[in-house]
């Protein structure tokens, strides 16, 4: 059953669009560094206090590191952000700040699967580590949406790409005894 499941391309499309979020939010988070993650829980835990419990702050957590990887202020995108309505009432007011930057603020959606990929956070960039090896994972991204293309119907394949668009992205792994310093910086991982 597992081998059967591993031609089928929507799970090979899975597997390779959560394979590049994966690299991209661990290349963000290590070209950023720990400062600059620790200034943006401090801040926004200082703005509105207990956001960092909620659902969506992995997701806004995310956003923030990505715009920061990207040149952005973090900080600035947040204070606008949240300077726009009250986050009070809100039922999870991290999950109004994120609607906040993507509507508002800067392009910080990064998924693959419309085509809107190729450029990679400044940071990412001037990696050539990084740069490359997200290239890889980019490239097998494309060649998973087109053999998906090639075994179903047009309309199929874009209501697939685009509910796999849509879905929330997924925070960086975090597991018991991660550490961004645990990694050489400017290593990549091998494809």
């Amino acid at each position: 059953m597992t081998q059967l499941r591993s031609h089928d391309p929507v799970t090979l499309l899975q597997h390779a669009r959560d394979r590049y979020d994966d690299a991209l939010n661990l290349a963000c988070e290590n070209a950023v560094g720990t400062e600059t993650a620790q200034r943006i829980h401090e801040h926004i835990e200082n703005l509105a206090p207990g956001i960092t419990d909620q659902p969506a702050w992995p997701t806004l957590r995310q956003q923030l590191i990505h715009a920061a990887a990207d040149n952005h202020d973090p900080i600035a995108l947040i204070d606008n952000a949240a300077s726009r309505g009250r986050l009070d009432n809100a039922r999870d007011p991290a999950a109004t700040l994120t609607w906040r930057l993507r509507d508002h603020d800067i392009d910080l959606d990064l998924d693959l699967d419309l085509g809107r990929h190729g450029q990679l956070p400044a940071l990412i960039r001037q990696n050539l580590p990084w740069s490359n090896y997200l290239q890889h994972r980019q490239d097998a991204v494309l060649a998973a949406r087109r053999q998906l293309k090639e075994t179903t119907s047009t309309e199929d394949a874009d209501d697939v790409t685009g509910r796999l668009a849509r879905s929330t992205p997924r925070p960086p792994a975090q597991q018991p005894g991660f550490s961004l310093t645990s990694r050489r910086p400017g290593r990549a991982p091998r494809p």
